[in-house]
């Protein structure tokens, strides 16, 4: 798929992001994921979709996949920020939720 098709699917997932359709997110990006694992300015939102799910674990093995593979990528440290403030700090993942 080119770099064009993958700007269209970003597109698409971000609006199934505002519409709260997490699920539907998820899958679109995983499928972006799967065919091109280097397409990383999906990652952001990959990680938002996880959260919005509870999906604390898949959101830990991706925070660390990042990590391992590129310990100086800002969207790696994203992503462990957001595991870290899910997982180990016990935060809520949205205001009205409980711990």
């Amino acid at each position: 798929m080119k770099k064009a098709n993958f700007d269209v699917k970003m597109i698409e997932v971000q609006k199934l992001h505002a519409n709260q359709q997490y699920q539907k997110a998820k899958e679109c990006i995983e499928k972006i994921i799967h065919e091109d694992c280097y397409y990383l300015q999906v990652m952001p939102l990959y990680c938002a979709v996880l959260i919005e799910l509870n999906q604390k674990k898949d959101l830990y093995y991706i925070a660390h996949k990042l990590a391992s593979n590129d310990p100086d990528s800002a969207i790696a440290w994203f992503a462990v920020v957001s595991e870290i403030s899910t997982i180990s700090l016990g935060l809520p993942l949205l205001p009205d939720q409980e711990v």
